[in-house]
């Protein structure tokens, strides 16, 4: 009677190490799955926030240039009269002005190669 008990009791634990060792493999899965929906999730935000950072970066930088021209071109008016002031004639003024930044970008031009774009390779960009 006593081994048929002991035999009973040995199947019970059995079948309660498999059930355990079911449990277990279940949550473990689990566990795993949760995982990679997280790391899937964590990687969508990764790229929204990348997305979002050079969305920002072209918005800004075509807000600086916008106001940058606008900037030049008051600058550049200012400067028009006032040369045209200089030599009594407006017309005179926006030219020579004119030809002044047509000098200017012949200028750059003719050195991009040798000076203007080694001197942004080395320019340090944070």
């Amino acid at each position: 009677m006593e081994e048929a008990k002991t035999t009973t009791q040995e199947q019970e634990n059995g079948k309660s190490k498999v059930q355990q060792l079911k449990e277990d493999t279940a949550d473990l899965f689990d566990h795993a799955t949760d995982y990679i929906e997280t790391f899937v999730q964590l990687k969508a935000v990764s790229a929204v926030e990348k997305g979002v950072n050079l969305a920002s970066g072209v918005i800004n930088g075509i807000i600086f240039a916008v106001l940058s021209m606008v900037a030049f071109l008051f600058i550049a008016t200012g400067l028009a009269f006032w040369v045209g002031d200089l030599v009594n004639s407006r017309a005179g003024g926006f030219f020579i002005v004119a030809g002044f930044f047509i000098v200017v970008m012949i200028v750059i031009g003719v050195m991009r190669k040798n000076v203007i774009l080694p001197f942004f390779e080395k320019f340090p960009y944070a």
